[in-house]
């Protein structure tokens, strides 16, 4: 979603799964989550897309020696407004690039968890602040491959409880070569950076940065796509971290991703 072709009128609507944990040593804490995001969008004009997005987020939550907690619940909205900025010719062009801008809006309860208290803040599925989103992507379209390129910043504000989850930078890039009318086979790398999560004490103003929390981490996600009919397209992929560096003994697991496309 977000680098295709922008034709006036055209919708489009995904449904993406992702499945994916980590597992902190120091801690000796182990999560699981998995999140369903709807997102469609529109484009009104050939240079200007509006979308929005809203994720379901349900996961585990083991402690050595604690009973796992587990939880579900609904996530935040994001809404996203991607303007195109340079198109190499009106017709087919090949050469694309865009501007995005968004809003993420604090729409998801805080919720319980299985043992009946509420889920830590970093756990819960929706952060209760108002986060900007700021991006800038470039596409290529060629016969033999395309490429698809992005770079982006989320910067958070406060929310439950004075906890802030810390603003993040990423990248991805993705080379895609067709082997057949109907499928494409792709390889991928995406790079995120957090900074550590801050929270404010209710005697003092002062934020502070929670240990164990923020990083770096780059992974390959290599794909395949099934075109199954016309403007029906299914995504497999594995996001496969190869290079990790947080601020805690900590790992994160391999990411399966499914998603499905489509076009009215």
């Amino acid at each position: 979603m977000g680098v295709e072709k922008p034709f006036k009128n055209r919708i489009r609507l995904s449904f993406e799964q992702r499945l994916g944990g980590q597992l902190e040593r120091e801690l000796q804490t182990e999560s699981i989550v998995a999140r369903s995001t709807l997102t469609g969008s529109w484009s009104p004009t050939t240079w200007l897309t509006v979308g929005a997005a809203l994720p379901v987020i349900s996961g585990q939550l083991q402690v050595q020696h604690h009973p796992v907690r587990r939880l579900a619940g609904l996530g935040d909205l994001e809404l996203y407004g991607r303007a195109l900025v340079f198109r190499d010719r009106k017709f087919s062009p090949r050469h694309l690039g865009a501007v995005l801008v968004g809003i993420k809006l604090p729409t998801g309860p805080r919720v319980e968890d299985s043992s009946g208290y509420p889920a830590p803040e970093d756990f819960q599925p929706g952060s209760a602040s108002v986060d900007g989103i700021f991006g800038a992507s470039y596409s290529y379209f060629g016969d033999d491959f395309s490429l698809f390129a992005s770079l982006s910043y989320r910067h958070t504000t406060t929310g439950w409880r004075g906890y802030r989850r810390g603003s993040k930078i990423g990248a991805s890039a993705i080379l895609q070569h067709p082997i057949h009318e109907r499928v494409a086979l792709g390889m991928g790398m995406d790079f995120g950076h957090a900074l550590p999560d801050e929270v404010v004490p209710s005697e003092s103003p002062e934020r502070l940065p929670l240990p164990n929390t923020g990083g770096t981490l780059l992974s390959l996600t290599p794909q395949i796509l099934f075109s199954l009919r016309t403007d029906w397209l299914l995504r497999v992929a594995v996001q496969a971290p190869v290079l990790q560096s947080w601020n805690a003994d900590q790992s994160e697991y391999p990411t399966g991703i499914v998603s499905l496309t489509v076009d009215l």
